[in-house]
């Protein structure tokens, strides 16, 4: 909980992986368990059941920090510089392989969170280029590297539906 930043996502994608490998081995473990009874009462599988409590006890208290940290990460490369590309990715796929089944689909709500902060960002950059009266065909190869450089970032961590909607939402 005293984590920020890098260190929390780092700390978010080391106990995620303990917890797949703990539900590997409960759900191994229990596999009769959840086959013979659970299935039969229409019960949520076991591994079900677990992931919607990780995601209670951890991706609730802690969403709104790890968006902020990840939104920093973005807006720090889209400035310039240098981030672990890497971590933001697992923590990306953290979200997508939480998500489902009876838990909020985190991903959704972060990827909704991108799209507008993208929007808000080159909204934002797009009136200084015209404020500072940049020529048309300037502002149109300013444009193209941004795409290029946001089609880059987007194809390296986020999902082809999400990279999609951000350039979809870059374009507009």
């Amino acid at each position: 909980m005293d984590k920020h930043g890098t260190e929390l996502l780092t700390e978010i994608t080391r106990l995620w992986l303990e917890y797949k490998e703990f539900a590997s081995f409960l759900s191994k473990t229990f596999a009769d368990l959840d086959y013979f009874y659970i299935r039969r009462k229409r019960h949520p599988s076991l591994a079900d059941f677990m992931r919607y409590y990780f995601c209670n006890l951890v991706c609730d208290e802690l969403f709104s920090k790890l968006q902020e940290a990840m939104m920093r990460l973005i807006i720090q490369e889209r400035e310039g510089g240098q981030i672990d590309r890497n971590l933001l990715k697992k923590v990306l796929d953290f979200f997508l392989e939480a998500g489902g089944n009876g838990t909020t689909d985190y991903y959704e709500k972060l990827e909704q969170i991108m799209l507008a902060e993208v929007a808000a960002y080159y909204s934002q950059l797009s009136l200084e280029w015209w404020f500072w009266g940049d020529s048309f065909s300037n502002y149109l190869r300013k444009v193209d590297r941004c795409l290029n450089q946001e089609e880059a970032r987007a194809e390296f961590y986020l999902s082809q539906t999400t990279k999609t909607k951000l350039l979809d939402v870059q374009c507009s």
